[in-house]
């Protein structure tokens, strides 16, 4: 028995016998000749003839990460910006305590938002959804946000 499975990096598509296939959230192990593995630019396991393909990197993950932090940063100074409010930035003095005016904020809004854009429509294969990337983007975001309402909050208590 034979199926074939189609490399997104290589484009290729290869007759590859199904003797052990197991899907994990979009990864697949195939036993298949170690020649053709490396040729379809997938991951050969040490000492096995498993093959694994389509895995992402660990850095994707980390930049889709980074990205929610971005996100989580930048929104807020964007609206504080365009509403013409104060709000604390890291050009004020002291940075992040004290507060910039709404230009600042904007522009500072606008800069972490396209830092987000960059990050996610550049690296890997982004799709919104319940995926692992769209996960890791709203982690990311979570964790900064709450990181960020901590940080602000001792701040405005003082």
């Amino acid at each position: 028995m034979t199926r074939k499975i189609e490399s997104i990096s290589a484009r290729r598509i290869l007759l590859v016998p199904l003797c052990v296939l197991r899907l994990t959230g979009g990864v697949c192990g195939c036993r298949i000749v170690a020649k053709q593995c490396r040729t379809l630019g997938h991951y050969l396991s040490p000492g096995s003839d498993l093959c694994w393909g389509d895995i992402v990197d660990w850095y994707v993950y980390l930049a889709y990460f980074s990205a929610g932090g971005f996100l989580a940063n930048g929104v807020p100074h964007f609206i504080h910006g365009v509403s013409g409010k104060r709000f604390q930035s890291p050009f004020a003095s002291p940075p992040g305590v004290g507060e910039s005016g709404p230009l600042a904020n904007a522009i500072w809004g606008f800069a972490n938002i396209s830092a987000a854009y960059v990050l996610i429509s550049g690296v890997g294969d982004f799709s919104f959804g319940l995926t692992r990337p769209a996960l890791m983007v709203g982690l990311g975001a979570f964790v900064t946000a709450a990181l960020l309402a901590i940080y602000f909050g001792r701040i405005r208590r003082a």
